[in-house]
């Protein structure tokens, strides 16, 4: 959290006792441990909650820089400002101040709407969407899938679970069993793909070569 950005401005004591208790009713809200308020120059103005784990004074030196590096990224990009920070955990991948603003909601409600769609299962995963292109993957496939011996197991998705080049396994009706989208760098890696799945899993296969992907991954809304 920092200051807003002014040209000269004054820090009463009155008004560290207000924002004191703004922290603290955040602090209550979110359910969080510690909140920092440090200004733009990397001053540490106010600690309320729990003593931070960590120095607080390298914590305040490094935000403002973070925050500088944002603005300088913001005018190469034409923007007046990047008024959030993203910061990737492993627990906690989302800053929601952001949200609150397009929803018109307080931070504290955006985490805990978040927070109770993760509990239910609504929300099961955050993954980063990477250009298969740009990993050399240039080639995409749609394999239909049929057991050589109706009367084997249907272990297909155990069969198979070794292929990094499959995608998505999808289980269908009619005459396939199974759909698969796979992604090769070449058509001769899709050919001795279908090579080794046929020899490991005991299938047929019948391919569909993907021309192009006018979308695909479209959000789901309820």
């Amino acid at each position: 959290m920092t200051a807003t950005r002014a040209a000269s401005w004054a820090f009463h004591e009155e008004d560290s006792v207000r924002i004191r208790g703004v922290l603290l009713e955040f602090l209550r809200e979110s359910s969080s441990r510690t909140a920092l308020l440090v200004d733009r120059a990397g001053q540490m103005l106010i600690t309320v909650g729990e003593p931070p784990t960590f120095d607080p004074t390298a914590f305040a030196s490094l935000t403002a820089a973070d925050f500088s590096a944002n603005d300088q990224l913001a005018r190469l990009l034409g923007e007046s400002e990047f008024g959030t920070l993203f910061h990737q955990g492993e627990r906690e991948s989302l800053y929601l101040a952001d949200i609150a603003r397009r929803v018109g909601l307080s931070p504290s409600s955006v985490h805990d709407r978040v927070r109770k769609l993760e509990q239910t299962g609504v929300i099961r995963a955050y993954r980063a969407e990477v250009d298969p292109q740009a990993l050399g993957l240039y080639v995409t496939a749609l394999v239909s899938v049929m057991p050589l011996d109706p009367k084997q197991p249907d272990d297909l998705p155990d069969r198979i679970e070794g292929f990094s080049e499959i995608e998505d396994c999808l289980s269908v009706a009619g005459d396939e069993n199974y759909i698969l989208k796979v992604r090769t760098k070449t058509t001769a890696d899709l050919e001795d793909l279908l090579r080794r799945l046929r020899e490991k899993a005991g299938v047929h296969t019948r391919t569909t070569v993907v021309l192009s992907i006018p979308f695909e991954s479209r959000p789901v809304l309820g």
